[in-house]
């Protein structure tokens, strides 16, 4: 009878341990995946929060829109929020990538090009051209960032001359909430 309950004890520990195995790797895989993605999520909603109301982004831009329309190489990319605005009558944006290791300059040099289209295209808008020339291409560790956000800035002023000094200080807001996440 010794050798019975000795197979059975020695099945039932098998299946606990298969099971606790699981359960383990469950728990890594959830920890794993709010891990990579809760750094971009947290930027993602403290910037949202900085501008309130003045956040227009809303549209999730699709990773084939990011890889065909934007020119970003997606492949180096572990991780992404980005959203465009809903109307073509704002050029607001907000990009935040996860980079691969190494990758990192690609995607920033990609999103500088992709500005510089924007500069193109908006030439002749005093408005969003100024949202636009205060807007940057950075970087945290392998997070890359390009974010174009702010209160319309003909809304605070109606001074041309005044629209980059503006756009300057509207953009700096998101700037530095991103920049007490990463620091």
């Amino acid at each position: 009878m010794a050798n019975h309950f000795n197979v059975r004890d020695k099945f039932l520990w098998g299946i606990c341990c298969f099971a606790l195995a699981g359960v383990l790797i469950m728990g890594i895989n959830l920890k794993l995946s709010n891990t990579r993605s809760s750094a971009l999520e947290n930027a993602h909603d403290a910037v949202k929060q900085e501008y309130g109301d003045f956040y227009i982004p809303s549209k999730v831009i699709s990773l084939e829109s990011l890889k065909d329309t934007y020119g970003i190489s997606m492949k180096y990319v572990e991780d992404y929020i980005a959203e465009s605005a809903m109307m073509s009558t704002h050029a607001d944006i907000f990009m935040g990538f996860k980079v691969k290791s190494g990758k990192v300059d690609l995607i920033k040099e990609e999103l500088i090009r992709y500005k510089e289209s924007l500069l193109v295209m908006y030439k002749n808008d005093k408005v969003k051209l100024a949202k636009i020339e205060a807007s940057e291409v950075f970087r945290y560790g392998n997070y890359v960032f390009y974010m174009v956000l702010g209160q319309n800035i003909d809304v605070i002023s109606t001074d041309e001359d005044e629209f980059l000094s503006d756009a300057i200080a509207e953009y700096t807001k998101g700037v530095k909430v991103l920049a007490h996440i990463f620091n």
